[in-house]
Order: structure tokens, then sequence, then C-alpha cells
């Protein structure tokens, strides 16, 4: 991922327990028309299955259970979504935990679903994870970078001298020195993991594009 990791952070491996595949947030049926009057998760959604709209989204999974009341999560979020907040010193925190630079301030979030911890960019400017701060794709290691090392010179990326190089190879490096919310295996996510944190129910639409990610999301409707 290139810069655009600025919204999503970066993520590591974690121990949520079981993996499962999230679901999407779209919890809505349509018809030919407009939107389904019927609610998801209620029985009368669930008898549209024999109409001309069969087969939706709407009707399975976490999302319905949520909107039925039946779904039991470990964490917190919207619809089928369950999140732990984590702090900088790998504490588990409430739903209510907000933003921060101390060791017990909010700094990274769990999915329960996949197990993965993602990195949640922090409101000091002058840490290296800013979350203005900008890096280019940059890895040096063959084995793992696709067989595109990218570049160490583009002018859009900006950290504001918090590294040696505005790189997401020295960017993940520091990460993982400061040992953030106590891993060390912190890397950037592939395109198949930034897809289990969209929310494509969101509204308006382009939300759904990472989710304005984990942060943003928590008390949502």
């Amino acid at each position: 991922m290139l810069v655009c990791a600025a919204l999503a952070g970066i993520v590591a491996f974690g121990t949520a327990g079981a993996v499962t595949v999230p679901d999407t947030g779209q919890d809505i049926c349509f018809n030919a028309t407009t939107s389904d009057t019927v609610g998801a998760g209620t029985t009368n959604s669930a008898a549209r299955e024999g109409g001309p709209f069969p087969r939706q989204d709407c009707r399975y999974g976490a999302d319905p259970a949520a909107a039925a009341g039946k779904l039991i999560k470990v964490g917190a979020g919207p619809k089928g979504f369950d999140y732990t907040k984590i702090a900088m010193n790998g504490q588990l925190l409430p739903a209510s935990a907000v933003l921060g630079t101390s060791p017990t301030d909010w700094a990274c979030t769990r999915d329960n679903n996949t197990g993965l911890l993602w990195e949640v960019k922090s409101p000091d400017n002058l840490s290296h994870r800013y979350f203005r701060h900008r890096y280019q794709w940059f890895s040096a290691i063959a084995s793992t970078n696709g067989g595109s090392p990218g570049g160490t010179g583009s002018t859009l990326a900006a950290c504001n001298s918090t590294l040696a190089a505005c790189t997401t190879q020295e960017f993940i490096k520091a990460v993982q020195f400061n040992g953030l919310c106590g891993v060390f295996n912190w890397r950037m996510p592939s395109a198949r993991e930034i897809m289990t944190i969209m929310h494509l129910g969101a509204t308006p639409f382009w939300e759904a594009t990472i989710q304005t990610t984990l942060d943003r999301m928590w008390g949502e409707a």
C-alpha cells in the first residue's frame, strides 16, 4: 500500500482467537427501484428470499445478526464489525477511550474477527505516526516487495524530519523498534487485508474506502 497507509496504518497479527471473515457492513436490501422497506435481520426479510431479489448481502452474516440483536461481540463497533481498542503500552481499553500520546492512550485497534492489529494514526505532529505525514513506498526486501522496491525521492513524501527518510521501510522500522502496542512484527497490509476493514454500508459511500478507518467508525449508526 502506498501513501494511503496514512489512513489505515500498518498491521500486525494479534491473538484474538479463532479467525473469521468479517462482514461487509451492508445491511440494506434493494428491489428494482429503491431500498427494501423490510429491515435486515427480521423474519420478513428472510422471507424475501422467495421473491424476485434473493441472495442479497444484507440478509446474511454478522450484519443482519447484529440488526436482530443476536450477535455477541468481544469488543464494539457498528453493525457486524467487532473491534477492541488497544493502548500504546498494549493494554486493552474500553470503547470510550480516545487517541493520545501517553502509554495508556488508544493507539491501535484489534479486529476481533481476523485477529489483525491495526495502527491508528497519532494526533501528535512531532511523531513519525502523525496522521498528516506521508510516506513513499520503499522496501529493499526482495522476498516481500513483489519485485518492486519503490523509491526514495518523492517530493510528496513528508514526515517533518522525524525519520532519516520518509519511506514506508523507515516508518515500519521505527514502529517495530518502539514496540507499538506491545508488538514488534508490524508490516504493511496486503490488499486483501485492507478489504477486511472496508465498510460497504457506510454513508456517504466514499467513507467505505478504508472505513475512515477504525477511528471514526466507533459509535457510527
